[in-house]
């Protein structure tokens, strides 16, 4: 879950170069061995699939390579790069933050239960 600090950090990483509509949230599924857990792995990434940061698991973030540089191959939809690859999931940053925070105000508004 992202919360405002790792927003903060990734605007910050960004400044100037891109928006959060610009920005794509790829999920990747990495299936684990008999001994090792499955993983995941988030990334912030451009529409031409660069990365702009890794996210790790405790909030903390890894930047990429040019963060703050646009270049000509960063435009371009993700989805349809990845459409056949499996355990591959791509969400516009921006419909990813509105649709966790409606589900934050619905889960909010289920646990005040009806009021009378």
């Amino acid at each position: 879950m992202m919360d405002s600090n790792v927003l903060d950090e990734i605007a910050g990483l960004t400044a100037g170069a891109f928006r959060l509509r610009d920005l794509w949230l790829r999920e990747t599924r990495i299936a684990g061995g008999p001994w090792q857990a499955a993983q995941r792995r988030r990334e912030i990434v451009t529409g031409g699939g660069r990365v702009i940061c890794t996210l790790l698991e405790d909030g903390g973030i890894i930047p990429g390579a040019y963060p703050r540089t646009r270049f000509a191959g960063d435009a371009g939809n993700p989805e349809i790069t990845h459409a056949a690859d499996a355990g591959v999931r791509v969400e516009r940053l921006d419909e990813h933050l509105y649709r966790i925070r409606q589900e934050a105000t619905l889960r909010r508004l289920n646990a005040s239960g009806p009021e009378d």
